[in-house]
């Protein structure tokens, strides 16, 4: 259960995006709703808590309120969408302190639910892998 307002507000309005048709009936066609929409957390620690940051990511078009959106959906679209799959810099070299950071996906990708959540041993690691997609 999502007790945090902001998080909350930020899901709900990922899903309204991608709920709405894209065109009204009789309407001349101006913008597509997003091909993804996704709200983004981080925070120390071994679970995502209320007092998480978070962003929205939205691709196609990019935007949202993610640093870096453009840079973002690349990285994702290699994937499918999935955080958990992401291996950016595979030569990255990182202490082997353990100093967990948790981070989260949840929302759409091109019409397919995404909710995953992977605890890394430390950000050095998670910027390793994901890259831009958690650098905020």
């Amino acid at each position: 259960m999502l007790r945090n307002r902001p998080l909350r507000f930020a899901l709900i309005t990922a899903a309204a995006l991608l709920a709405v048709p894209a065109v009204p009936a009789g309407a001349t066609p101006r913008t597509a709703p997003p091909a993804a929409a996704l709200v983004l957390t981080g925070n120390p620690g071994e679970a995502v808590t209320p007092a998480a940051k978070w962003v929205l990511l939205t691709c196609g078009p990019n935007g949202g309120t993610h640093p870096a959106p453009g840079a973002s959906c690349s990285a994702l679209a290699a994937t499918g969408g999935s955080i958990s799959t992401l291996r950016l810099d595979r030569d990255a070299i990182c202490p082997m302190i353990y100093d967990p950071v948790t981070v989260s996906a949840t929302g759409v990708w091109q019409g397919r639910r995404i909710r995953e959540q992977i605890t890394f041993p430390n950000r050095c690691v998670l910027i390793a892998e994901t890259g831009p997609v958690f650098g905020f």
